[in-house]
């Protein structure tokens, strides 16, 4: 959602677009970071776990998206962004 917005409301490729989407997610979890953890309400077993696997997804998918042409990583995102819309829409409403 918040991605569909900055591309009708910020000037930029669909790369550009993109990190700026990923900015408001980093602050966010940072934040719930500092709370849990202030809080000692953190599983620290499955905490590294989580932050191994988001750096490494984080920096993988960032290289090799950069590499994908626009136009043909466009229709891939919003393909998947409506097939798990979908998915929720039943899960929660349907089932």
């Amino acid at each position: 959602m918040i991605a569909a917005v900055f591309d009708v409301t910020i000037r930029g490729t669909f790369h550009e677009l993109n990190g700026t989407n990923n900015t408001l997610p980093v602050v966010i979890n940072f934040t719930a970071s500092v709370y849990f953890t202030v809080k000692h309400d953190v599983d620290w077993s499955v905490a590294v776990w989580l932050l191994v696997g988001s750096l490494i997804g984080g920096f993988v998918c960032g290289k090799y998206s950069q590499q994908v042409p626009e136009n043909k990583l466009r229709p891939v995102i919003a393909t998947y962004g409506l097939i798990m819309a979908l998915y929720f829409a039943y899960t929660v409403y349907l089932k």
